[in-house]
């Protein structure tokens, strides 16, 4: 059954600096009743490697010996993504958790729900800053091939900082746009707030905006990994399959955010 799991590193007060990360955890993705063909379904178990990435960081937290400066709350939404009697329906109306009624267009448009819900609970939960990151659409296989994952915000500044930490990883995001007044109008609905997938092209850049709309009062930004997270070629760091992708670089972020990221080098 789906549930909401809530990870802490390091101790949070009311004037602390607070990393949210939220991570996409969807255990298996068949495409729901929008069911995916199946040679596109054989490796859908990946598709929690935004979700294992925030775990992988938070046990490298654990064995340092020093204490966070930045205090880090991880939200983990994890379901499964399969056909039901009680499966999402194309033209249903799903109320979040903030209130925002979103109208399904397509089934296999499922991890950006998990994420708006984990962005708003983190939030509520204190996060000053807020990162998510999933294996969220072929999209960004198309745009940026392998080697890179597409980054998607709302705050210059806080943009900059995630690239410090992923420079310091030696691993490669590429910045997108999400504000264009084209991707708001390919989101309007009849019957909800908004449509949570669009019916024509730029799928990654109209998920990332639906995502930006839940992000509101906090500098937030969006990590679309695509086959950072899952690659059938092998490299020199891994074998073939499951990545650990931006692991390092999600690790390196509190301390960018303290400052002190040429210090971590040390570690």
């Amino acid at each position: 059954k789906p549930c909401m799991l809530i990870i802490h590193a390091g101790a949070v007060d009311s004037s602390s600096t607070v990393l949210g990360l939220v991570g996409k955890g969807v255990t298996f993705d068949s495409g729901g009743l929008n069911l995916k063909p199946g040679q596109k379904m054989i490796n859908m178990k990946y598709d929690m490697s935004g979700a294992a990435s925030i775990l992988g960081a938070f046990k490298a937290w654990s064995v340092l010996d020093d204490a966070l400066r930045v205090p880090v709350i991880g939200v983990i939404p994890l379901a499964e993504n399969m056909p039901d009697g009680a499966a999402q329906r194309p033209g249903d109306v799903v109320h979040m958790l903030g209130g925002t009624s979103v109208e399904i267009i397509n089934t296999d448009a499922e991890g950006r729900m998990l994420l708006a819900d984990g962005i708003t609970l983190v939030k509520q939960l204190g996060a000053t800053h807020v990162l998510d990151i999933a294996t969220l659409t072929y999209a960004s296989v198309v745009a940026l091939g392998r080697g890179y994952a597409a980054l998607m915000d709302n705050h210059d500044d806080w943009r900059e900082r995630i690239y410090e930490a992923a420079s310091l990883a030696g691993e490669r995001l590429w910045s997108l746009p999400i504000d264009h007044e084209s991707l708001a109008r390919s989101l309007q609905s009849d019957v909800a707030d908004v449509r949570h997938a669009a019916d024509d092209v730029g799928g990654m850049l109209t998920a990332g905006h639906f995502l930006s709309r839940f992000a509101t009062g906090v500098p937030w930004a969006h990590i679309d990994m695509a086959l950072l997270g899952w690659d059938p070629i092998a490299t020199a760091f891994s074998p073939a399959g499951p990545k650990g992708g931006l692991v390092e670089t999600l690790f390196r972020l509190p301390y960018v955010m303290a400052q002190r990221g040429s210090e971590i080098m040390a570690h």
